[in-house]
């Protein structure tokens, strides 16, 4: 198990933040888990991570902070340690970008 540090491009939403996961080893195989928190940067405690899922290298969860509930999905590359994706929904004024990235510390 690893501690990600993951960075979100949500406009003006800070959605930068920390979670556990245990990577598919390897990473087309479908073991693998993910923590049930993810604490935001800045923020006193953790948020509860809903609809989590791992399936081969892929990773799926939901957080919910201030009335909104936002969809992490994103793909675990083998060899960099590193999850990328996109989280939905992350309006900015051109509807984008929504990319979001975590990296295993």
């Amino acid at each position: 198990m690893a501690t990600f540090n993951s960075t979100v491009s949500c406009g003006t939403v800070n959605l930068n933040g920390t979670f556990d996961y245990t990577p598919p080893n390897p990473p087309t195989s479908t073991n693998g888990t993910l923590g049930g928190t993810y604490t935001l940067s800045g923020a006193p405690s953790g948020l509860s991570m809903t609809n989590t899922s791992t399936n081969g290298a892929s990773v799926q969860f939901s957080i919910a902070t201030g009335g909104q509930t936002y969809s992490f999905n994103g793909a675990y590359t083998s060899g960099t340690n590193q999850i990328v994706g996109r989280t939905t929904p992350c309006a900015s004024p051109k509807q984008d970008p929504d990319n979001w990235t975590a990296s295993a510390q």
